[in-house]
């Protein structure tokens, strides 16, 4: 069985959870191999340059987009999202022969070299392959928070992400809420189309043995989008420093956004610099430092399809807090974490002043009982159950063929 991958809208320069999920789910494919089984990876020339994927079973195809077609690729990309909103249910059928169209050459090159195709970024590249296609729908935000994106962002979210559910063959879902929302949002899918496969974790990538002493503060890694919820916890931690005798302090990584993000720095720069730091995006190994030097890691979003700084922390002995959103209960249902109410600034404020006050025997107690629970969650047992889903539908659909003969 030949296994596509599609990575080619990744950006290797990026550090999120959409390469941090990705590249998790290709090293667990890497732990799966058998004679049987290859993969292929369809990715651009700079994430091939950047990533490095040496294993048997592996072939990795390049693929830009045809260049005749550049411009359109610029209309569809730029210029049909904010036309597509004065057309209506028209838009769906358009956008459904312009990707047709505009990627036929990557059509052709996935439906030669492999006999199922997966997309865990997102959205399909492509309809209308006549081999089965497994799609991992992150989540449908832009339908419960339509302010956090611009105009152009929601009109191609809203025809990309409907053709999508509609055209894939199998949907992944990483939670069982995500798994309800998308049931909810698109009326015509069958429950059954939709599999929940949770997000894993890298146990040997977030395994980091060297010792690192306990710091007295709190890591909170998120890139800078109003969903992460930067501005309740400032607030909240702006009002504990007031009241706190030991001021644990409050570390912050991640991307800013320009205008996105103007906000939340003001927010920071208001803070005595003494007791925060933003770090702007770190390396890996920075990444590692910070999640093992720090007392508890801070997962406060207001929507999220799944909280893959909680899962790291886990397997790095790191305490977490999570804001009390369904996702992060669901997720976190068999781990031992502490909650605070995602709309509360009081709350927050209460639980950071509770921390402090948590001893050292109690909190590595939690942090034992986490490491040994996160284990269930590598990505080696996540892929199994991606490729066994894969054997599935390719079996289907030889029975297909074999039954029209």
């Amino acid at each position: 069985m030949k296994i596509g991958v599609d990575l080619t809208n990744l950006d290797p320069t990026y550090k999120g959870g959409s390469n941090t999920y990705c590249e998790g789910l290709i090293e667990g494919f890497k732990e799966n191999l058998s004679d049987n089984i290859s993969f292929q990876i369809y990715s651009n020339k700079s994430y091939l340059r950047k990533k490095k994927f040496k294993k048997k079973n592996f072939t990795f195809y390049k693929y830009e987009g045809s260049k005749s077609k550049k411009l359109f690729i610029i209309f569809y990309n730029r210029i049909f999202p904010t036309i597509s909103y004065f057309l209506g249910s028209l838009k769906y059928k358009l956008d459904y022969y312009f990707r047709n169209f505009l990627y036929k050459d990557f059509k052709t090159l996935v439906e030669k070299n492999s006999d199922v195709l997966l997309t865990p970024n997102v959205t399909l590249k492509v309809y209308n392959l006549s081999i089965p296609t497994i799609t991992n729908l992150h989540d449908i935000q832009h339908m419960h928070y339509p302010k956090l994106f611009n105009f152009s962002e929601r009109c191609r979210r809203d025809f990309s992400y409907l053709n999508t559910a509609k055209y894939s063959t199998k949907i992944i879902a990483s939670l069982s809420f995500i798994r309800n929302d998308l049931k909810k949002k698109f009326k015509f899918l069958n429950l059954k189309k939709i599999k929940v496969i949770n997000a894993g974790v890298d146990l040997r990538k977030y395994n980091y043995k060297k010792k690192y002493k306990k710091k007295n503060f709190i890591f909170f890694p998120a890139q800078l989008w109003p969903h992460k919820n930067h501005l309740l916890v400032l607030k909240a931690f702006k009002n504990y420093l007031n009241k706190s005798k030991k001021k644990n302090k409050l570390y912050l990584s991640g991307k800013s956004f320009n205008e996105k993000s103007k906000k939340i720095l003001d927010m920071i720069s208001s803070i005595d610099k003494n007791y925060i730091k933003y770090l702007g995006p770190i390396s890996h190994n920075s990444l590692l430092k910070m999640y093992k030097s720090s007392i508890c890691t801070l997962c406060p979003a207001i929507y999220e399809a799944s909280a893959l700084p909680m899962l790291e922390s886990f397997s790095m002995k790191t305490y977490v807090m999570i804001s009390d959103i369904s996702q992060h209960l669901e997720e976190s249902k068999n781990f031992k974490v502490m909650r605070f109410k995602n709309n509360s600034v009081n709350d927050l404020e209460k639980k950071f002043l509770y921390l402090e006050k948590t001893s050292k025997k109690n909190l590595n107690n939690f942090t034992n009982f986490n490491y040994n629970m996160i284990k269930k969650r590598s990505w080696f047992y996540q892929s199994i159950r991606w490729i066994k889903i894969c054997q599935k539908l390719v079996k289907n659909k030889l029975n297909e063929k074999k039954n029209k003969y």
